[in-house]
């Protein structure tokens, strides 16, 4: 790419300041930040295919196996290659870094977007208004944080980050998350259910259940939760926190290196690491494991505040706060 085009590409894809105002340490070592700025068809559609190819291969070894083991371990792969797409491979389009074209990022949301009732543009608008404020008056996520009971809270996170989401709670905003009916989830829907239909009447809805609806309401969702909250929950002026574990970065395409993304959200995933070694600030925060995120998250002193704009309010909220409680009644929100 030339260097005009990196640079359209990088507020293109959500960047919140001119390509050369991001500060670069100086251990860059010659290596520019639009170095890393490439797309690959290639690369684009192995991460797209290869994810729905374990999807497929999972669920054709539990069907094949027919132990209940079998079933367990394909849900268990499912789920977490449901989180890679919807995560990293719909995360990659959204940033226009999927494929080389605007066309291709748009439409291949047929295969990892639509199936779990997302639209690229829909998510596009919140995500960007996420990286342009990152955890300001315009982002979404402290308001995500309010609902889901974390405000100002440092005890009782055993429970509200770590039991909740196996019991339930992950599954349900999950749900809650898409309750809103659109035209594209009413037709993904259909279309599911008329597929499945087609490919084998009940014993395809069943299919279409089991292997598709348990994993991403289950595994999936729980990973969500676990991973997806903790990117910026109890942060310091990094603003950003960062799994540097290779193997979560082998299955999720890199989406770990997450401080590198938010300063130059148009390299990706795989120039993330090489971003990551190069261009990540000495103070940044990063984690291992979930051992090691679970200390972080539970000794947040000098992290940023969690500040809601637009808490809900109703019957949505009263309903959501009775999977807030946690043990600890000394720290209410505030």
């Amino acid at each position: 790419m030339q260097d005009g085009t990196q640079e359209e590409a990088h507020l293109a894809a959500g960047g919140a300041a001119a390509l050369d105002e991001v500060a670069e340490p100086p251990r860059s070592a010659g290596l520019r930040p639009r170095d890393l700025i490439t797309r690959s068809n290639l690369r684009g559609a192995v991460a797209l295919f290869g994810d729905w190819f374990l999807i497929i291969s999972a669920a054709a070894f539990s069907i094949w196996a027919d132990h209940i083991l079998a079933y367990l371990f394909s849900v268990c792969v499912i789920g977490t290659i449901q989180f890679s797409l919807r995560e990293t491979v719909l995360h990659e389009a959204v940033h226009y870094n999927l494929f080389r074209t605007r066309v291709l990022n748009e439409w291949s949301q047929v295969l990892h977007a639509w199936p779990f009732f997302y639209d690229v543009n829909e998510y596009r608008r919140a995500h960007f208004a996420h990286h342009r404020d990152l955890m300001g008056p315009g982002d979404p996520i402290p308001d995500a944080y309010y609902r889901a009971g974390y405000q100002n809270r440092k005890r009782g996170l055993w429970w509200l980050w770590g039991l909740r989401p196996l019991l339930g709670y992950a599954g349900l905003t999950y749900i809650v998350q898409f309750a809103r009916p659109t035209p594209i989830r009413i037709l993904t829907l259909i279309a599911m259910l008329a597929g499945a239909w087609g490919l084998g009447r009940v014993e395809g809805l069943k299919i279409l259940g089991l292997y598709w609806f348990v994993p991403l309401l289950t595994i999936n969702a729980c990973h969500d939760h676990w991973f997806g909250i903790t990117d910026h929950l109890h942060v310091s002026r990094s603003r950003s926190r960062s799994y540097t574990s290779w193997l979560w970065n082998f299955f999720h395409h890199g989406i770990g290196y997450h401080q590198v993304h938010h300063m130059y959200p148009a390299i990706p995933w795989y120039n993330l690491k090489k971003a990551h070694e190069a261009f990540c600030p000495p103070d940044a925060e990063l984690s291992r494991n979930l051992l090691e995120t679970y200390r972080q998250i539970t000794s947040p002193e000098g992290a940023l505040p969690i500040r809601p704009e637009n808490p809900t309010r109703g019957f949505l909220k009263k309903a959501m706060d009775v999977m807030n409680w946690y043990p600890s009644r000394s720290e209410q929100p505030r």
